[in-house]
């Protein structure tokens, strides 16, 4: 069974015999390594420990860039060469979402360039901003279409509501506040919409197939950008908000956790990567809080955290190239 295959969807149309090659199969949330290879940049680049290892920050970007690169040119090739697969995968509304990885890819290697080349960081943030928008609103025109039955719902709807929330946290830095501030308003409201029709799926149904479960582990980033959006803000950094933000990031950090433990045992699956960005994203969540708070117990937390979810993108990259040899045979 090729388990590298993209999720599956009630509704969704099979793949036809003329589909069957390893091009068409190569699965929309392909991104989510790119994703997990940069935020390890990032975490690595604040952590006293990992920032130490310089070969780490350099070999975590340079990866995250290639595999980038490689995910644009896959999903192109398909675009060109395989153009029913593309299309099928792009008109499912709960597939269709995970494009929006491309758009955060950008934007996380927007923050990795800014002490580097700043303007080029600008451009590629604006370009990430710009792509996350795009794709957001083709997402809903298709759930519109869809009356967002429940069907349709899938962990992917919560990718774009976590492009607009770092857009929110990384436009202050690019001397744009406005923008932050219209990009925390939709991220919430999308969010909000995407978490409350996601738990009606899953307590109503019909059930997630297994291979989606995991992606569920990308939950982890919501209360972990919005708290890092609050602290940035030094009026509300040691707020009720805060503190309430950092408690619910910290559980569904340790649900995550847990949740990882069965899943490993099956074979690899591409929704695993769900388990690399959201968790370094509360890692570095978790760093900030305990720098507000000048605590000696919520620092050693934070760098348990990232050294954990470094040691996690270790093993998925090593799952994730034997899935390919799996996937290419």
């Amino acid at each position: 069974m090729k388990t590298w295959s993209p999720l599956p969807v009630h509704g969704a149309a099979p793949a036809s015999a003329s589909e069957s090659d390893w091009l068409a199969r190569v699965p929309v949330p392909i991104f989510g390594g790119a994703l997990g290879l940069l935020g390890l940049h990032l975490v690595a680049a604040i952590h006293p420990t990992l920032s130490a290892m310089p070969l780490l920050r350099a070999g975590s970007l340079v990866s995250g860039c290639a595999v980038l690169a490689i995910g644009i040119v896959l999903h192109l090739a398909r675009l060109a060469q395989r153009r029913a697969a593309f299309v099928r995968d792009a008109g499912n509304a709960a597939l269709m979402p995970f494009f929006a990885q491309l758009g955060i890819a950008l934007l996380l290697l927007a923050e990795a360039a800014r002490a580097l080349q700043p303007h080029l960081a600008f451009y590629v943030f604006a370009l990430g901003s710009a792509l996350s928008a795009a794709l957001s609103a083709y997402w809903l025109v298709l759930a519109w279409r869809m009356r967002f039955a429940l069907a349709s719902v899938s962990p992917g709807w919560l990718v774009p509501p976590i492009a607009w929330l770092y857009i929110a946290l990384l436009a202050p830095a690019f001397d744009d506040p406005a923008l932050a501030r219209v990009a925390f308003i939709v991220g919430c409201a999308l969010a909000l919409v995407s978490l409350v029709l996601l738990g009606a799926r899953l307590l109503a149904g019909p059930p997630l197939p297994t291979p989606a479960r995991p992606a569920l582990a990308v939950g982890v980033a919501i209360p972990a950008l919005l708290l890092l959006v609050v602290l940035d803000d030094p009026k509300s950094a040691d707020s009720f908000a805060a503190s309430a933000l950092y408690i619910v990031t910290a559980c569904a950090y340790v649900a995550a956790l847990l949740a990882l433990v069965p899943v490993v045992r099956a074979r690899f699956m591409v929704s695993w990567w769900a388990f690399g960005m959201p968790l370094l994203a509360a890692a570095i969540a978790f760093d900030a809080y305990a720098k507000v708070h000048g605590s000696a117990a919520l620092a050693w937390f934070a760098q348990a955290a990232a050294c954990i979810d470094a040691l996690i993108v270790g093993a998925l990259v090593l799952a994730s190239v034997a899935g390919v040899r799996r996937h290419l045979g």
